[in-house]
């Protein structure tokens, strides 16, 4: 895992943390989760939301 600052962000959300996971056998599962819990509402979807409080790269989207 590495740790960057991003100098452009505010001191409490300045700190990113950023793994590569390789060989993941439930990407499916996780990306329907994550699109749901986005479309929820109410109490329920914020605490659903929360369990995504970060977020997901495609590495194939980023690098060439």
């Amino acid at each position: 895992m590495e740790t960057y600052t991003l100098p452009y962000m505010p001191t409490e959300l300045s700190r990113i943390h950023v793994r590569l996971f390789r060989n993941v056998t439930n990407a499916a599962a996780l990306r329907a989760s994550l699109i749901a819990a986005a479309g929820m509402e109410g109490e329920a979807g914020q605490l659903e939301r929360d369990r995504y409080d970060f977020c997901f790269v495609e590495a194939k989207t980023v690098c060439p």
